[in-house]
């Protein structure tokens, strides 16, 4: 069997030519031989290189992924596979495409400004679709295209690779509640060096990679949508005897097609809440139309609406906007918010961005530590609520701060850690922080490692990552 593998520069793509002959197969079981024309013919595919995430305001710094779970960083450049990622077109997905091509871009929990960046198994997961459009910013189109991959700094941390850093707060008290109650829970603040933030221009959230194929097309979208928020109308002067009845109507483009207040009685001074939003199926800008009506109940003549105004106005930007109509039935205000969803190209700037903290559970902080369980769910909850009877709160608190933003590189019990620790010579079951004896909470981590993989391995450190 003779097979040439070669690299082409240009397509960035693996050309593979095989050659297996008749002849050849008695030299290996047919078997084997079939297994490895298989193999090489699936890395002739052409399937895209994958290439390092790189940006313009850390030069020879690239992203690195880690184990499944565990966050990205910005590292020195050094060619490994933890640091080549391949976009996937079809799916949007970044993939670690060489060191572990299950695993996908993801996020540490629900979208909010400081949330981390992990890498997970792949899946269907919106939290998983990713774009990089024409501002080289990298967004989370999935969940909220509105967010960007951030590099943040934190005090006291080196400017990059710093991955993640982790505040416990130890309450060190006990029976808090006048009459007594218990002991105090620790609570977890974390802060992400790759976090999401909102998009507004700044270089820690440009990104590079070399890639065909983009969601979005290269000539770029201002806006895929936009959300005209109607918050209220303000009744500036009801022109009636007692109070006035009004209706309004608003509508995109220039027909008030949509009733947004029906026969709401408000005299002067008083606002209407109305919190309804129209969608723009566009970018900006967008026109709006309102028009208000308020009731005339007739005397000698019929009951009837008349108009107090019909407003058109085009909104060319974010932010808030207001309509004013006046006439001898009475004056309103009409206050909107504007609010384009989509990519939003800015310019610019060289600001540094400081970590956010991030208040998580006990649960989260575990996951987050590369600690898992084997015990119902539902029971470890329970224990890691409840300081005053179970040493989980104590010892959880004592293992988040004592790793410090560091990670397992392979997930240990815990529930194995509290019982290893537990029945340790010379130990109490600890139910706060301070009393927890930190050698014998990393002998106990060390001997639930062993345990489960079946190795030796001494320090705790040989463990973290």
């Amino acid at each position: 069997m003779v097979h040439k593998v070669s690299r082409t520069s240009t397509t960035r793509c693996l050309a593979v030519e095989i050659n297996l002959s008749r002849h050849n197969l008695p030299m290996l079981s047919r078997s084997i031989a079939m297994s490895l024309l298989s193999a090489i013919m699936t890395v002739g595919a052409r399937v895209a290189w994958a290439e390092p995430i790189t940006s313009p305001a850390f030069p020879g710094k690239c992203v690195e992924g880690s184990i499944q779970g565990g966050l990205l960083s910005l590292m020195d450049c050094n060619s490994s596979a933890a640091q080549d990622f391949r976009f996937d077109p079809g799916t949007s997905r970044l993939v670690m495409h060489r060191s572990a091509p299950q695993l996908c871009f993801d996020l540490n929990g629900p979208v909010r400004t400081g949330m981390g960046v992990s890498v997970s198994v792949c899946n269907d997961n919106a939290a998983q679709k990713w774009a990089f459009p024409f501002d080289s910013r990298l967004r989370p189109v999935g969940v909220d295209p509105n967010k960007c991959l951030t590099h943040a700094t934190r005090v006291g941390k080196p400017p990059t690779g710093w991955g993640l850093d982790v505040a416990v707060v130890d309450p060190g008290c006990e029976f808090p509640e006048v009459g007594g109650g218990g002991f105090c829970l620790p609570t977890f603040e974390f802060f992400f060096e790759m976090m999401l933030s909102k998009c507004e221009g700044l270089n820690v959230q440009q990104w590079s990679l070399r890639q065909e194929g983009m969601p979005f097309p290269s000539e770029g979208i201002v806006t895929r949508k936009v959300h005209v928020t109607v918050n209220n109308m303000k009744i500036d002067d009801c022109r009636e005897g007692g109070a006035c009845d009004w209706k309004l109507h608003c509508g995109i483009g220039n027909e008030a097609d949509t009733e947004l207040v029906g026969m709401v009685e408000k005299d002067t001074g008083g606002t209407i809440d109305v919190n309804r939003t129209l969608i723009h199926e566009s970018g900006l800008p967008v026109t709006v139309t309102c028009q208000v009506r308020e009731f005339d109940r007739g005397i000698f003549d019929p009951d009837v609406w008349e108009v107090v105004g019909t407003v058109t106005r085009t909104f060319g930007a974010a932010g808030p906007g207001t309509m004013q109509m006046d006439n001898s039935e009475g004056k309103v205000t009409i206050n909107f918010t504007i609010e384009p969803l989509g990519v939003i190209q800015q310019p610019l700037s060289a600001e540094q961005l400081q970590a956010v903290p991030i208040k998580i559970d006990a649960m989260h902080a575990l996951r987050l530590a590369g600690v898992d369980f084997s015990v119902p769910e539902a029971d470890l909850r329970d224990w890691l609520s409840n300081p005053s009877f179970t040493p989980y709160p104590a010892i959880t608190g004592a293992l988040i701060k004592m790793l410090g933003g560091k990670q397992l590189r392979r997930p240990v019990f815990i529930d194995v850690i509290v019982f290893n620790y537990e029945h340790a010579p010379g130990a109490s079951s600890p139910r706060r922080m301070a009393d927890v004896d930190l050698d014998l909470l990393a002998k106990a981590i060390v001997k639930g490692h062993n345990t489960r993989y079946g190795e030796a391995v001494r320090d705790l450190q040989n463990l973290l990552q």
